[in-house]
């Protein structure tokens, strides 16, 4: 996710007109995915509704590897399904031989307790996506769910890419529709929602809260949706030492998700699902 995780991001005026997608009267409910750091946070996302988690650390610099510790203690106390971000530094993603080693060992780790799948994003140095190492990976993982991290938003050929993802075997990809924000992709959204045919899911992320997203889903056709919902929390113990340089949002503050922002995020995908549901034909 993008560094500004605490702006409010307001759609404009023309995603509201955007030609809409047509709401299929079989889908099930809108999943709501939420991105956590923390074991805090993971069981105030689920409380509150979400449906999946995306566990990684470091979300300000758009997600690391999280540690196995963190992980073992989220795994027995939620029920939702946990994607673990595999991303071994900040950056780019064209790694060296050993960034890859690392990323294949933790794939390991992971995989062996538990995780229900994985967050990655692999290009080659002409950002193009790594079909070698990619297919590695899937081959690694076995039957685990591989989703293609936010990296996708860098390619020059979404679509042509979409399809070899679908080729690799990826479940999921995740894409802000190659805009810094999903309402400003919403038309690549629903380009690679309707290209997809439902050979590979398309999961929105960025910029997404309970003000936009009934319009990202009518805008793309899509029926899931990726956030942080993130919130600025108080550390007394922080104050005074900004110039320790701890990543931290201000000299008292910390990162949390944001269990107010959640219940609202499963609300409207509720009532936009209901909604719909009602008004579709028989």
């Amino acid at each position: 996710m993008p560094n500004e995780i605490f702006r409010e991001a307001t759609p404009p005026a023309n995603l509201s007109t955007a030609p809409s997608i047509p709401f299929n009267a079989l889908m099930t409910a809108s999943l709501l995915e939420i991105a956590v750091a923390t074991v805090a946070d993971a069981v105030r996302a689920v409380e509150a509704g979400a449906d999946r988690l995306e566990l990684s650390c470091a979300l300000a610099c758009g997600g690391l590897t999280p540690s196995l510790g963190t992980f073992l203690q989220i795994r027995p106390a939620v029920d939702v399904p946990i994607l673990v971000l595999l991303r071994p530094r900040a950056g780019g993603f064209a790694y060296s031989p050993a960034d890859f080693d690392t990323l294949r060992r933790d794939l390991d780790l992971f995989r062996d307790h538990g995780a229900d799948g994985f967050v990655v994003g692999v290009l080659t140095d002409q950002r193009a996506i790594d079909v070698d190492r990619c297919a590695q990976l899937l081959r690694q993982a076995g039957p685990s769910t591989f989703v293609f991290h936010r990296a996708f938003d860098m390619l020059a050929k979404p679509l042509d890419a979409l399809d070899q993802l679908v080729k690799l075997g990826f479940r999921r990809v995740l894409t802000s529709g190659c805009e810094r924000f999903a309402w400003e992709g919403a038309a690549m959204l629903r380009r690679l929602h309707n290209h997809a045919q439902g050979r590979i899911e398309i999961l929105p992320a960025a910029g997404i809260g309970p003000e936009n997203a009934a319009g990202i889903l009518q805008a793309t056709g899509c029926t899931q949706l990726h956030a942080s919902a993130r919130r600025r929390a108080k550390d007394p113990a922080l104050h005074g030492f900004d110039w320790l340089g701890l990543g931290t949002p201000s000299a008292d503050e910390c990162e949390e998700t944001d269990a107010n922002k959640v219940r609202a995020l499963r609300r409207a995908l509720d009532r936009y699902y209901e909604r719909n549901e009602k008004t579709s034909p028989a």
